[in-house]
């Protein structure tokens, strides 16, 4: 009867999914056979749903499309069945293998990622590698030369509130086009000991590797910010809203001096270019927030960002990175359908207060201005990479909405994700145009907030 069990493949929870060329109907049937002969035997009757293969049982997952990773994660019953129990409360890591592309990686780690994504049926992942044996591959090829990297840990989102797993692409994207800090991203086809698990984004985690990249110290301060208590507001516990995220013993008071900096500064452009300018790039924090504005981000300004601090260096300023931006165009946190209301930047305390002074709020609007400006072909840089990488992933898109039963018109998705870039484009030139007309508006009046 044992070797009858190790037999038995689990299908994993996108219903319409079936690998390897056995219909559901004899898996099925194989395995209702053995929960029989377990029930003759004596034993407890299998459990269908998390049955997993031995670990040291490699199941080999059909190739995936060009420009797609496939990532088989290979583990025991027991430990896939922890893994996503109670997933809301669940920070457990497990012990895995992991093979990429038909590279086998031991002594894997892996645990649920994120917040509101815990609460959804398909849910998102982090896997951690060895430091003697890190994910070596080209994964991120198309925003880089092709050449193969070294990765500690990588992000699985299974972009269930964006049926177009482009949203949060594309933000980065504009985010590292405007010389910002922000996670590169790529595609996989995901499966759990050899079963179809659907289609997921692909993003590096900002740590160690993710720093050194992109010439940031790695023994510097780490932030996240983590709800919408870190909302550059000047308060009693500075950390607030943020968690420490990489080196934990490095100081923290930094943050503390820059958020009173920013409240208590006089309003001048003299006097912020001394106290706050000296303290967090100015130039960086202006990116994001034209990125993420122009985006219609409904999930930003007061949470979803790092902040870098290279607490060594006397001259080091806080640095902003862009973080989970799915929450866009057109879209907002829960995947439900909005029309943003048209702002020139976010909500949070310190862009009110930064673009209340004429000279940051002019150079602020030189950059959104520039950004959709039909000469500097950002908006067709964005529309193309829709349409190319729909032409990468679009097959797997519409696969992974019908194994998990969802419903969609993957290409009504893309249509209202195309319009809605033309959209937040046109709306933001109106904007300028308005200005240009003699029509200017007072920044409360159009960069009033609903909360995000």
């Amino acid at each position: 009867m044992a070797a009858l069990k190790t037999s038995i493949q689990h299908l994993s929870a996108p219903s319409s999914a079936v690998q390897r060329g056995v219909s559901a109907a004899c898996i099925l049937c194989f395995a209702l056979v053995a929960a029989a002969c377990a029930e003759e035997d004596g034993d407890e009757p299998l459990d269908l749903v998390h049955f997993q293969p031995p670990r040291d049982v490699v199941v080999v997952s059909p190739g995936c499309p060009d420009g797609v990773t496939c990532i088989d994660v290979v583990a025991d019953a027991a430990t896939l069945s922890d893994l996503h129990r109670n997933p809301t409360s669940n920070r457990e890591e497990y012990d895995v293998v992991a093979v990429v592309n038909g590279h086998r990686y031991d002594d894997v780690e892996i645990e649920l990622h994120g917040g509101f994504a815990r609460t959804v049926p398909k849910l998102s992942y982090r896997l951690r590698f060895a430091d003697d044996d890190p994910l070596s591959t080209d994964l991120f090829s198309a925003a880089d030369s092709g050449a193969d990297e070294d990765h500690e840990r990588i992000v699985l989102h299974g972009s269930w509130i964006d049926p177009t797993f482009m949203r949060n692409c594309a933000t980065m994207n504009m985010v590292l086009a405007s010389s910002g800090y922000a996670p590169r991203c790529s595609y996989a086809q995901l499966s759990f000991n050899g079963a179809y698990q659907g289609l997921y984004i692909v993003f590096e985690r900002i740590d160690r590797v993710f720093l050194e990249r992109n010439g940031l110290d790695p023994s510097g301060l780490l932030l996240k910010a983590e709800n919408h208590d870190a909302n550059w507001a000047d308060k009693e516990n500075p950390l607030d809203g943020f968690s420490v995220k990489y080196n934990f013993g490095v100081p923290t008071d930094a943050l503390g001096t820059l958020l009173a900096r920013i409240a208590d500064t006089e309003r001048t452009w003299a006097a912020f270019e001394q106290e706050v300018a000296s303290r967090v790039s100015i130039d960086g924090f202006m990116t994001y927030q034209a990125m993420h504005t122009l985006a219609g981000d409904q999930d930003a300004f007061t949470k979803n960002y790092y902040l870098h601090l290279a607490v060594e260096d006397p001259e080091a300023v806080f640095e902003i990175i862009s973080w989970d931006a799915d929450a866009t165009w057109g879209i907002s946190w829960d995947g439900t359908v909005v029309e943003p209301r048209t702002r020139l930047f976010g909500t949070d305390t310190f862009s009110r207060v930064l673009f209340s002074i004429p000279e940051y709020r002019q150079q602020y609007e030189s950059i959104l201005r520039g950004s959709v400006d039909e000469h500097t072909g950002l908006e067709s840089t964005v529309a193309d990479w829709v349409d190319d990488t729909w032409a990468v992933i679009g097959d797997q898109v519409v696969r992974d909405h019908e194994a998990w039963e969802r419903n969609i018109d993957s290409v009504a998705q893309l249509d209202a994700l195309r319009a809605a870039v033309a959209e937040r484009f046109d709306e933001t030139r109106e904007l300028f145009d308005d200005d240009d007309d003699g029509h200017d508006d007072d920044s409360e009046s159009r960069s009033d907030d609903a909360e995000d």
